[in-house]
């Protein structure tokens, strides 16, 4: 059987990113599973595997904070995560450089992606 693509164009119509739905529903499982307990990511899970949420319900940081300390345990201080319901542009990004740096040092291969591309939402 052949898997199923979604095509996404990039911002300016420069790029082009393809990405199987069938990874896309793996990482959403995977998430709802590891942090589905998380009561501070009640808003947030479960992912619906069948749509864009993993795109979606990443843009404050929040989820890949969690997820990069589900990996490895206390990478982020927790304190030092913007948890608020309604978090404004700069909590997001604070966030976002968090996870992102903090996947780097865990050894993650974090390439050409920055805050303001998780807040916008695109998958590339």
């Amino acid at each position: 059987e052949m898997a199923e693509f979604t095509q996404i164009q990039g911002s300016g119509g420069i790029s082009l990113h393809t990405f199987a739905d069938e990874e896309r529903m793996a990482f959403s499982y995977h998430i709802n599973q590891c942090l589905g307990y998380d009561q501070s990511l009640a808003r947030h899970l479960p992912l619906n595997i069948e749509s864009n949420d993993l795109f979606t319900k990443t843009g404050d940081g929040l989820i890949l904070c969690k997820l990069i300390n589900a990996a490895v345990s206390d990478t982020i201080d927790e304190r030092a995560i913007n948890k608020k319901d309604a978090m404004n542009i700069y909590h997001k990004t604070e966030n976002l450089n968090l996870a992102l740096n903090a996947a780097k040092s865990i050894g993650c291969q974090v390439i050409n992606i920055g805050a303001q591309d998780i807040i916008d939402a695109k998958p590339i």
